[in-house]
C-alpha cells in the first residue's frame, strides 16, 4: 500500500476539548476497472489527493492497491471537512511518490459525506516496455537515463527512469498521440542541454506515435554529439 510518510500533510487533528473525538479516517470504497489489457508488471490501485494538488505526486497522497476483483477500500483523513480527488492509479511497484504512473479522470469526494455511496473508477492505459542505450548499444547506469512521452494536445508527460539493463515501462493511452524520446543525464559528453538545477541532458531522436502503436521492446539510442 502506498502511504504518506509520518508527519506529512493530511494528519488528523485531535478532537477539540469537550467534544467527542472525530473518527480517525473516512473510508471510500468501490471498484476500479483497468480497461483493455492489464499487465503483471504494473500495480492497479486507487489514490486520492486533496483538491488543488496535482496527482499523483501530491503531499497529501493516500493510495491503496486494488484486490484481484477490482474492489478497494481507501481511508481518508476525517479530522476536519475536506475535499479530495479520488482516481484510479496504475504504477510500477509501490513507491512513494510513484516513479512511473498513469491516473484516471478523478471523482470528487467530500469528507465527511452522506450517504456513503460506492465510488466506481475506470482507467484506460497501455503498459509498454522500451529500452534506452548509448551509441554502442550499452545501457546507462541505473536511473541516469529515461524515456518521456508527451501528448502534443495536452503537454502532460508520461515517462520513467531505466533500470540497470536499460529497460523502462511507459503508460500510454491507446487513443492519444505522443512525442516519444529518450534522455541521458550527466554523461560528461560535450554540448549538453543544462536544466536550471545544473543537470546535464543529451537526447535521442524522437518519434510521434499513437499510444496503441508503440511497439514493445522499441529501443531509443542516446549517442554522444558528433
Amino acid at each position: 500500500m502506498l502511504m504518506v510518510p509520518a508527519g506529512a500533510a493530511g494528519t488528523e487533528p485531535a478532537g477539540a476539548a469537550g467534544t467527542e473525538p472525530s473518527p480517525t479516517a473516512f473510508t471510500v470504497e468501490g471498484s476500479v476497472v483497468w480497461l483493455g489489457s492489464t499487465d503483471s508488471r504494473a500495480t492497479l490501485g486507487v489514490g486520492a489527493c486533496q483538491i488543488g494538488e496535482q496527482a499523483p505526486v501530491c503531499p497529501s497522497l493516500r493510495a491503496t492497491t486494488a484486490a484481484a476483483d477490482g474492489s478497494y477500500s481507501l481511508a481518508l483523513p476525517h479530522g476536519r471537512p475536506s475535499t479530495w480527488s479520488v482516481f484510479a492509479l496504475v504504477t510500477v511497484g509501490e513507491l512513494f511518490p510513484p516513479d512511473t504512473w498513469a491516473v484516471s479522470a478523478p471523482t470528487e469526494v467530500t469528507v465527511p459525506r452522506s450517504p456513503h455511496d460506492p465510488v466506481s473508477l475506470t482507467i484506460s492505459t497501455r503498459t509498454v516496455g522500451v529500452r534506452v542505450v548509448d551509441g554502442e548499444g550499452n545501457a546507462f547506469p541505473e536511473r541516469t537515463a529515461g524515456i518521456m512521452a508527451i501528448p502534443p494536445s495536452t503537454g502532460w508527460m508520461s515517462g520513467g527512469w531505466t533500470d540497470a539493463a536499460g529497460n523502462v515501462l511507459l503508460f500510454l493511452d491507446p487513443t492519444v498521440e505522443y512525442d516519444v524520446s529518450a534522455m541521458a543525464t550527466n554523461t560528461g559528453w560535450p554540448n549538453p542541454w543544462v536544466s536550471p538545477d545544473g543537470t546535464e541532458f543529451h537526447f535521442s531522436e524522437g518519434v510521434r506515435v499513437l499510444g496503441a502503436d508503440l511497439a514493445e521492446g522499441t529501443t531509443f539510442v542516446v549517442a554522444p554529439p558528433a
